[in-house]
């Protein structure tokens, strides 16, 4: 059997050369890091776009369940809010991110919409339930 070439190098050395090859790829990964943040992959971009939605979502409907809105009209405004607000948080903030190769508008307009809107229903008939329904509304 060969002696292996590491075999010769005292303990010591064998453990400081590998923490400087960890060290040295941590130090590769956090450069890769910065050198990424400052484009936006079209993954990470649909990402954003998805729980920006869901946290428009999450206020629209409570503040349209506080605010004793009923009816269609107060359903088409709420889920006419939640797709605009995230256009506008799309085309503002992450257009200028975004890599100049990649059109995603057609893909942030639908990004999460269906359960963005059906978070904002159940937030809306939650909170108007939870703040404007009473118990003696209730008789059996």
């Amino acid at each position: 059997r060969r002696p292996s070439p590491r075999a010769g190098r005292p303990r010591h050395a064998r453990t400081h050369a590998m923490r400087n090859r960890v060290a040295g790829a941590h130090a590769g990964a956090a450069a890769a890091a910065a050198v990424d943040e400052a484009h936006l992959s079209r993954q990470q971009v649909l990402d954003r776009v998805f729980w920006a939605r869901h946290v428009v979502a999450v206020g629209v409907g409570a503040v349209l369940g506080a605010s004793l809105a009923l009816g269609a009209f107060a359903f088409l405004f709420g889920a006419a809010a939640v797709v605009t607000l995230t256009h506008v948080y799309y085309s503002a903030a992450l257009t200028r991110d975004a890599d100049d190769s990649i059109d995603l508008t057609r893909a942030a307009a639908t990004e999460g919409l269906g359960s963005g809107i059906a978070l904002f229903v159940l937030v809306w008939i939650g909170v108007f339930n939870a703040l404007h329904v009473l118990p003696e509304d209730f008789e059996v």
